[in-house]
C-alpha cells in the first residue's frame, strides 16, 4: 500500500482533537462569604467528575487546583468494602463481642443498680433534711456553694478527686474550694445501711456501662476511619485513573506519529529511489 502512512496519521490527528475535546465544563459557583470559585468539571476519558479552585482553601491561597468528587453512594460502597477486609471485620467482631458481654454484665446486675439508686435517694432525703437544719451560717454556706441534690454526681466525683490528692496539692486549694469539700463528704452516709451485695452490683453496673461507651465509641471511630480511608482511597484512585488514561493517550499518540513517519520517509524513498 503506497500511503499507508496515511492511517496512523489520521489516528495521531484525532487523538489530538480528542484532547481539548476531554474535558466538559459545567456550572461555575461562587461560595458566599468566601473567596472562591469552583468549576466543574467532567472527564469524558474516564467519568470522573472534578473541581478547579480557585481563591483561598483553608486559609490558602490556590490557582487551578483540581479535586476528584465522589457521590455519597460510592463513598459508602468503597467504605463497606473496607469494614469487610479480613483485618476490620475481626475487629469489629471483638468489639462487638466484648459489647454484648458488658450489656450482659449490666442486665444482670440493672436491680442491683435501680435498688441502690433509690436507696440512695432515701439516704439524700434524710441528710436534705439534716442540712437544711443547720444553722443559718451553714445554710448560707449550702445556698453560696450551690449544693443540690441535682449535682450529686458532681459531689461524688469530686470526693472522689479530692481523696485521691497528696497533702501539698490540698494545701494548695482556695478556702472556697475547702468549704465545698467540707460540706460535701457529708453526702458520702448516702450509702449507710445498704447491703454491700447492692453497693457492689452498682459498681459493677457501672463500670461495664462505662466500658460499653468506650466500647461504642471505638466501633463508631471505625465506622468514621473507614469513611476516611475511603474517601482518601476514591480520591487516589480518580488521580490514578486520570494519569493511566493521559499516558494511553500520550502512548498512542507518539506512536501513530512515528509510525506515520516511518512510513512516509519509506514511502517516499521507495517513490524516488
Amino acid at each position: 500500500m503506497k500511503r499507508a502512512w496515511i492511517i496512523p496519521a489520521v489516528i495521531c490527528l484525532l487523538l489530538l482533537v480528542a484532547w481539548p475535546l476531554r474535558w466538559e465544563k459545567g456550572p461555575t459557583q461562587s461560595v458566599s462569604g468566601q473567596k472562591i470559585k469552583i468549576i466543574h468539571l467532567q472527564d469524558r476519558w474516564t467519568g470522573q467528575a472534578w473541581i478547579d479552585l480557585y481563591g483561598f482553601v483553608d486559609e490558602k491561597l490556590v490557582s487551578g487546583e483540581m479535586r476528584p468528587v465522589h457521590s455519597q453512594a460510592d463513598i459508602a460502597k468503597r467504605k463497606k468494602q473496607i469494614l469487610a477486609r479480613s483485618k476490620e471485620a475481626q475487629k469489629r467482631q471483638e468489639l462487638e463481642k466484648k459489647l454484648t458481654e458488658y450489656k450482659e454484665i449490666k442486665k444482670l446486675n440493672s436491680t442491683a443498680y435501680a435498688k441502690y439508686n433509690e436507696l440512695v435517694e432515701k439516704n439524700y432525703q434524710e441528710i436534705d433534711k439534716e442540712l437544711k437544719e443547720e444553722s443559718d451560717e451553714e445554710k448560707e454556706k449550702i445556698e453560696r456553694l450551690g449544693l443540690s441534690r441535682l449535682d450529686r454526681k458532681s459531689i461524688t466525683e469530686r470526693i472522689s478527686w479530692f481523696k485521691r490528692m497528696t497533702e501539698r496539692q490540698v494545701q494548695r486549694l482556695g478556702p472556697a474550694t475547702l468549704d465545698v469539700l467540707d460540706l460535701e463528704e457529708r453526702y458520702f452516709e448516702c450509702e449507710d445501711g445498704i447491703p454491700q451485695e447492692i453497693i457492689n452490683g452498682r459498681v459493677a453496673y457501672f463500670n461495664a456501662d462505662q466500658e460499653e461507651k468506650k466500647i461504642s465509641g471505638e466501633i463508631n471511630n471505625q465506622q468514621k476511619q473507614a469513611e476516611t480511608t475511603a474517601r482518601s482511597e476514591l480520591v487516589s484512585l480518580a488521580w490514578r485513573k486520570r494519569n493511566i488514561a493521559t499516558g494511553l493517550w500520550v502512548g498512542f499518540l507518539v506512536l501513530s506519529a512515528a509510525i506515520a513517519g516511518i512510513l512516509f520517509i519509506r514511502n517516499s524513498r521507495n517513490q524516488y529511489g
